[in-house]
């Protein structure tokens, strides 16, 4: 069960966008962002898309699919409202929603 109480956590002081507790056994997923649009960028010499993110540089070829990918199965419930994933760790990662025109994403850092 998801929640979106929009908060800042008092750890890190980064916006809380959704944290999601699959049952009472299970930990916290967090997701943090700013839930705004970032427009992607290409570039022409490695014919990729890219975004920032928190500072950070993000490719797009390094992102999974969350939809319609026979390689991964059932997707998790936590990762539905997303279009695309990346672990950084083997505990936290970067999530992605593409915008109708499909020309700016958000992103969320989950762990």
């Amino acid at each position: 069960m998801g929640t979106n109480k929009r908060r800042l956590d008092p750890k890190s002081n980064r916006l809380i966008y959704k944290t999601y507790q699959k049952d009472q056994d299970s930990g916290v997923i967090t997701f943090y962002g700013a839930n705004r649009w970032t427009m992607l960028h290409y570039s022409h010499t490695k014919q990729d898309s890219w975004f920032t993110h928190y500072g950070h540089k993000y490719w797009l070829s390094e992102f999974m699919r969350t939809k319609n990918n026979p390689w991964i199965g059932d997707i998790q419930e936590y990762l539905e409202e997303f279009d695309g994933y990346m672990h950084d760790s083997f505990f936290s990662g970067v999530v992605i929603k593409f915008s109708d025109c499909g020309e700016a994403v958000r992103a969320f850092t989950f762990y």
